[in-house]
């Protein structure tokens, strides 16, 4: 599973567990990331989410690409809108400014 780059290297899920702390701030138990790979997040209408990932001896390993797949559509079913990056914010902000000064 490990090849070239950042994007790819390979994350323990113990390391999960730490990037996505749980409602009281403490990291997140490696029993829910394992049941994140295994049964996945349910949501309404039945459909469910699953962290992908691959099973090492005893251990479970995903990526970055997974871990931001599983982030955004757990997102976009919750009906939150992704915080746009700083770069989107200028460009929105110019397009606006632009549509402003022609009376539209």
């Amino acid at each position: 599973m490990h090849t070239q780059g950042r994007e790819s290297e390979n994350i323990h899920s113990r390391e999960v567990c730490r990037r996505f702390p749980g409602a009281n701030g403490r990291p997140r138990s490696n029993t829910t990331v394992v049941r994140w790979i295994l049964r996945g997040v349910r949501l309404s209408g039945n459909r469910t989410i699953k962290l992908g990932a691959v099973r090492v001896g005893k251990s479970w390993y995903t990526t970055e690409d997974s871990l931001r797949r599983f982030e955004t559509e757990l997102t976009q079913a919750s009906g939150v809108t992704a915080p746009r990056d700083r770069e989107d914010e200028r460009e929105a902000a110019s397009v606006g400014a632009a549509l402003d000064a022609e009376g539209l």
